[in-house]
């Protein structure tokens, strides 16, 4: 199995916990949980596993999946070479992207929150000016 969509069900927060425990041992490349009741969840890691791209195709934001509620969101120890599809995830406190292979500065102006931001380890070269009427 490379997919699992449980897209638009009643899954809770303590049913997902069995969901996700059966799962991890499938070499899932996409897993979409959006439209669910899942409402406590804070924290979305998905470091150390050679992802090479925040964005699913299939889905077109693999992490707005909990966008209400997800205050962390780790990325660290992958293949990004760029962050896309992040902005809509207006809750996040943390982002971690270090130890990738991202060449410029993400565009992370729609989340105004953001108290920490680790982009160590990476690639970086360049930092484009966002426009004056936006946040970094």
């Amino acid at each position: 199995m490379i997919g699992a969509n449980f897209r638009g069900n009643k899954l809770g927060n303590s049913i997902i916990v069995n969901v996700l425990c059966h799962l991890v041992k499938a070499k899932l490349r996409f897993i979409n949980l959006s439209h669910n009741n899942i409402n406590k969840l804070r924290y979305v890691g998905t470091n150390k596993n050679k992802t090479t791209s925040t964005t699913d195709v299939k889905s077109g934001d693999r992490y707005n999946l909990f966008a209400r509620n997800v205050r962390i969101l780790n990325i660290a120890y992958n293949k990004l070479t760029k962050i896309e599809g992040i902005n809509s995830i207006r809750a996040l406190h943390a982002l971690t992207f270090s130890n990738n292979k991202i060449t410029d500065f993400p565009k992370i102006s729609g989340i105004t929150g953001i108290i920490v931001l680790n982009l160590s380890s990476n690639e970086i070269g360049n930092i484009d000016r966002e426009p004056q009427n936006q946040r970094i």
